[in-house]
C-alpha cells in the first residue's frame, strides 16, 4: 500500500489543513491496540479481532522473480504440466488460469514475510518467487530488477482493508483516507 499512500496524504492534507497527520511505515506489522496508532492499511483477510475493518477494495496478486528465473519459468510453463514448484512465503497453493487452462502453483521451501516489499526484495536476490499486489510490483519492474513470472497466469485478487481499534470514533479524517485510498485502488 505504500506506492498507493503519498499521493493520498497529500490530498488528505489539503482536505484537512489544520490537522496533523503522522505516518509510519515500518516492515513489522503494528499493534493497534498496543501502540499508538489510529489506523493501518493491511493487504489480505483480516485476522479477527478487536478492529474494526473496512473494505477498501481488492489488489491484484502477480508473481515476480528475477529476470532469469521467470524467463525459466515461462518456458518450463509452455513446455510441461500444468503444475508447477514455486517457492513462496506462504502455505497454501495459488491456482489460476492460463488461456483457460487451470493451472496450480505450489510451494516449497516457505519463508515468511512482513511486507510485500520484503517479498520482492527476497526474490531479487534468490530463486524465489514473490506474490504482491500488481500496484506494489511497478517499482521493481521499472527498474528491471524483477520480471513478472507467467504473466498470462490470472491469480486471484486480496482484499484491501483499513483497520482501526474500537475504541476510536471513525472521525472524518480516517473516513476521507479510506475513500481516497478506495479510489487509488479502483485507479491501480
Amino acid at each position: 500500500s505504500l506506492q498507493l499512500v503519498p499521493a493520498v496524504l497529500v490530498e488528505l492534507a489539503r482536505r484537512h489543513a489544520g490537522a496533523r497527520i503522522t505516518v509510519a511505515a515500518d516492515a513489522r506489522r503494528v499493534s493497534l491496540l498496543e501502540e499508538d496508532f489510529d489506523a493501518a492499511v493491511r493487504i489480505g483477510a483480516p485476522a479477527a479481532s478487536q478492529l474494526l475493518a473496512r473494505k477498501l477494495g481488492v489488489a491484484p496478486l502477480v508473481l515476480l522473480a528475477r529476470p532469469s528465473l521467470a524467463r525459466a519459468l515461462q518456458t518450463l510453463a509452455a513446455v510441461q504440466s500444468a503444475e508447477h514448484v514455486l517457492p513462496h512465503g506462504s502455505s497454501s497453493p495459488l491456482a489460476g488460469s492460463i488461456a483457460g487452462r487451470e493451472v496450480t502453483l505450489r510451494r516449497s521451501g516457505a519463508l515468511s514475510v512482513s511486507t510485500f516489499t520484503e517479498a520482492a526484495a527476497i526474490a531479487e536476490l534468490s530463486d524465489r518467487v514473490a506474490v504482491v499486489p500488481s500496484f506494489a510490483a511497478r517499482p521493481w519492474l521499472e527498474s528491471e530488477r524483477l520480471s513478472l513470472v507467467l504473466p498470462a497466469l490470472r491469480l486471484p485478487s486480496a482484499p484491501v482493508h483499513l483497520l482501526r481499534p474500537q475504541r476510536h470514533r471513525a472521525a472524518a479524517l480516517l473516513r476521507d483516507f479510506g475513500d481516497l485510498l478506495t479510489a487509488a485502488l479502483d485507479e491501480a
